[in-house]
């Protein structure tokens, strides 16, 4: 099932996925949306966040993601159940 999401975490409706790769994480979420559509689910974008992790260099020019047309939020720490995850760690 969903084999690019190798690296998600998932807990009732929440789902976490990392990768190191942008290029493979929208990927993964691409697979992510065409799967939950395939079970009559959707994707929320406004609720749909992206972070960049770790000390890879600043952001580049176009360090944007989108979903079906539409920006995704770029933000600098984010909170998983509890848990509060930031850009360098």
């Amino acid at each position: 099932m969903w084999p690019l999401m190798k690296h998600r975490l998932m807990y009732a409706d929440d789902v976490a996925m990392f990768s190191r790769s942008r290029l493979h994480l929208k990927r993964a979420l691409v697979e992510l949306v065409r799967n939950a559509g395939e079970d009559g689910l959707t994707v929320n974008v406004r609720k749909t966040k992206w972070m960049k992790c770790g000390t890879g260099g600043p952001g580049v020019a176009g360090d944007f993601m989108f979903l079906g047309g539409e920006l995704i939020e770029r933000v600098k720490h984010f909170n998983y159940l509890g848990v509060i995850l930031t850009e360098r760690e």
